[in-house]
This record gives structure tokens, sequence and C-alpha cells, in this order.
């Protein structure tokens, strides 16, 4: 399944919330990531999201798509897609 994760998190988790969506998407802007992603591994994902967040202060949507053909992208000025790629 294809995702959109994005969140709006209190500064003090940001950097920890950060770490644990690396390693299973791609992060195309600040707080946005995207991409594929198995059922098995949103589930840890979303787990590990659970622990970290303060549900009082912090916010995190994901969008589950099928696949990314039934998302259409528009971006406008510089893509951060790749900005960690050496």
């Amino acid at each position: 399944m294809w995702v959109i994760l994005a969140y709006d998190i209190n500064k003090k988790r940001v950097n920890e919330i950060r770490k644990i969506c690396l390693p299973y998407l791609r992060r195309i802007q600040n707080s946005v990531f995207v991409g594929d992603i198995t059922r098995g591994n949103l589930t840890i994902l979303v787990s590990k999201l659970n622990r970290k967040i303060e549900k009082s202060e912090d916010s995190v949507e994901i969008f589950v798509l099928r696949d990314q053909k039934l998302a259409k992208r528009l971006s406008i000025g510089i893509s951060k897609e790749f900005s960690n790629i050496i």
C-alpha cells in the first residue's frame, strides 16, 4: 500500500518522530513522508508513533491508498524528496 503521513508535533518530540518515520517512508517535506509500506510495517510504525506522541498536543495523519497510481502529485517550488541522497 502507498501512504502519505503528515504530522504536527510539539518541537520537543519532532526529532524523535522524524527518526521513527525515516526507516519506513521517504521524507518530502519537513513534516510529510510518503512511500510504499506493507500492512505489517504500517502497524509497527503506527504503534511506535502512538508510544511517542502526546495525544493532547500532537497530531499525525496517515492517508492510505492501494498504490501510488491512485494519487496525483502537483509540486510547486523546490522538491525535498531526494535531498538526503549523496
